[in-house]
């Protein structure tokens, strides 16, 4: 396991980043950039700093790849295995209004609904 470190100015946690997200990147020479184009850097192990440094910890695993510069895209992606649920924590509010005269049916409406938390 080979762990890097990536320094940013502002926190990638604000972005929504995470532990165990994935972390790409894309040259800034690129203008027009394609799958080919990314480079998966690794996965998040841990968060680090504060004030106006903060650093990601980053495992690599075995991949070979040019460390990013700092003029470089570096972006994160949630890992699809964990993150594949619906939303928790949120809810809606919802009023159905009909400022017609005429007569109108709602032929159907549908909502996923799950406890999130006991």
């Amino acid at each position: 396991m080979a762990v890097i470190s990536l320094t940013f100015s502002t926190d990638p946690q604000l972005t929504g980043a995470a532990v165990n997200d994935s972390v790409y990147y894309i040259d800034s020479g690129v203008t027009t950039a394609t799958s080919n184009d990314v480079i998966n850097i690794g996965t998040i192990q841990a968060f680090t700093g504060g004030g106006t440094e903060f650093i990601i910890l980053v495992d690599t695993g075995s991949l070979n790849f040019t460390m990013p510069t700092a003029a470089d895209y570096v972006f994160f992606s949630k890992n699809n295995e964990v993150n594949m649920g619906s939303l928790i924590g949120y809810y809606a509010n919802v009023k159905f209004v009909n400022d017609s005269t005429e007569e109108a049916e709602l032929y159907a409406t549908a909502a996923e609904i799950s406890e999130s938390s006991k």
